[in-house]
């Protein structure tokens, strides 16, 4: 039976990351009392962060366009569907239940989703200048989502959203995004009177031409968040008012999902080390509060990614699993080729790989890259590289991802330091941070989570909590009919909001 991949199930496809090393066994059943330092030596490295330097001549808006409202009645009926989707009355009031026991908010009931006073939400695209993989100025988009509100704003969010293939699906796309990511943040972070910054990354947007650089290179990713706030700065805030510090600075929040969460990450490490950065532009960082995020890569995801245990998932959640990480596993080493190789696809994938369908690109040989940057859906992009696996000698039996990879790059030094390059869990932060993760993760396993607050509370870090969502505290629609499952990481993102929200606004009050 084949498990190529269903319209069903094509929203499973938002995700992390996939990259290769030598296997060893890992051990998932960390319970809260067991996360240690000491019991997670193994899988923490230190290493030298680079030093980020921050330039006051990017950010500036160089367009900015209102693209779409959202209305209070509109947003409540989007949310309360996008969490009982599929599901059965009694299972969709569980959830619903569970939200509200977990957030404090009520989706039966629009007054808990919206702060008192705000009835609309404004999305704008906004167009400016961020440094691309060799230093240069590149312009990129993004969005801009900002409640109408009778009240002083809480504050500024920098959102950084999750890995997508459909270069469709991105925060400033809000007329044409199948995922819906804007009408999400509209109605978790703007509706409680938040303004949210949500960049779109080099490789998608106004700079959709690109390769984008994925999760390897994520300073770059996390600089194209921090120079929005600039242009936020000089063009929207004089029109707003906002609650302010003691020292009369805007309130900064910043979270993510997935990619996106160890960008928010990197954000808050380069933030610390110039201070006088967020200073001059008039904003204080109060609090983080990413999800799910890849921040151990080169100790957990690559050893996660080669192993083909599926950790005793459903046959539904296992056949999820299988699907997506071809898919990813291409994504990162294409990226990874395009930027540290000049483009030799064959130093990083199988010659079976490697070898696509020519009728899925749009001119000339196929090549994986080709089929990532193209101009076809999510499901479409999946599908194929799926397919292309499937050749390769990738099954249900065996959904390690090492037949798709050149043997070499799993012993190259450069590669190997890469991953360490991306890191971002071994420092000490300043800033207060909720670091949120399922307690089950078939794309990020938790351990990236455990090993961040485990090695930040060795350094000495005395403002970061570790918070663990039990997954069946949440259901979804099975894509075989009348069934369910638990959450999972794909299907987490409209919950994750609802969570991030709740962690700013118990900071802010």
């Amino acid at each position: 039976m084949s498990f190529k991949i269903s319209k069903i199930v094509a929203g499973v496809f938002l995700c992390c990351i996939a990259v290769v090393s030598n296997a060893k066994d890992i051990s998932y059943n960390y319970t809260y009392d067991e996360i240690t330092y000491d019991n997670l030596q193994s899988y923490i490295e230190s290493k030298n962060y680079p030093t980020v330097n921050l330039s006051e001549s990017y950010g500036i808006f160089i367009k900015e366009k209102r693209e779409k409202d959202y209305s209070r009645n509109v947003m409540t009926k989007f949310y309360r569907g996008k969490i009982c989707r599929g599901l059965f009355f009694t299972s969709c009031n569980r959830n619903l239940s569970n939200i509200e026991k977990h957030t404090g908010i009520n989706l039966n009931d629009e007054d808990s989703l919206f702060e008192s006073g705000i009835y609309n939400v404004r999305g704008y695209k906004v167009s400016y200048l961020t440094p691309d993989m060799h230093g240069k100025p590149r312009q990129v988009s993004g969005a801009v989502i900002i409640p109408d509100s009778e009240k002083p704003l809480k504050g500024v969010v920098v959102m950084y959203h999750y890995t997508v293939l459909d270069k469709k699906n991105i925060p400033s796309n809000f007329n044409k995004d199948a995922t819906h990511y804007s009408e999400i943040i509209s109605a978790t972070l703007a509706s409680k009177g938040y303004a949210v910054v949500a960049p779109d990354y080099l490789g998608y947007g106004d700079d959709e031409s690109s390769v984008h650089p994925y999760v390897l290179y994520p300073e770059v990713n996390a600089l194209s968040g921090i120079y929005m706030l600039k242009g936020f700065e000089s063009s929207f805030t004089k029109k707003l008012s906002f609650e302010k510090t003691k020292d009369d600075k805007i309130k900064l929040y910043m979270g993510g999902y997935s990619e996106g969460s160890a960008y928010a990450l990197w954000a808050a490490k380069i933030f610390q080390e110039n201070p006088r950065y967020l200073n001059s532009n008039g904003y204080k960082l109060i609090k983080l509060a990413p999800v799910s995020g890849a921040y151990n890569i080169s100790k957990v995801l690559l050893d996660y990614l080669i192993e083909s245990n599926e950790y005793g998932y459903s046959f539904q959640q296992a056949a999820m699993l299988k699907a997506t990480r071809p898919g990813l596993f291409a994504d990162v080493m294409s990226s990874y080729a395009t930027y540290s190789l000049g483009g030799n696809e064959s130093a990083v994938f199988s010659q079976k790989f490697a070898n696509c369908d020519d009728s899925l690109v749009e001119s000339g040989t196929c090549s994986i890259s080709k089929l990532i940057n193209n101009n076809r859906s999510e499901l479409e992009k999946y599908n194929a590289i799926l397919d292309a696996a499937k050749e390769a000698g990738y099954s249900r039996d065996n959904v390690s991802v090492l037949p798709l990879a050149n043997p070499d790059i799993l012993q190259n030094r450069e590669f190997l330091a890469q991953l360490k390059y991306a890191d971002i869990y071994n420092w000490k932060p300043e800033v207060d941070i909720d670091l949120i993760t399922m307690e089950k993760d078939f794309i990020v396993p938790p351990l990236n989570t455990y090993t961040a607050y485990a090695s930040m509370k060795e350094h000495g870090a005395k403002n970061v909590r570790l918070i663990m969502i039990p997954n069946d505290d949440f259901w979804f629609d099975g894509f075989i009919p009348f069934t369910h499952l638990d959450v999972n990481h794909p299907t987490f993102i409209p919950l994750s909001a609802l969570f991030t929200r709740n962690a700013f606004t118990e900071s802010a009050e």
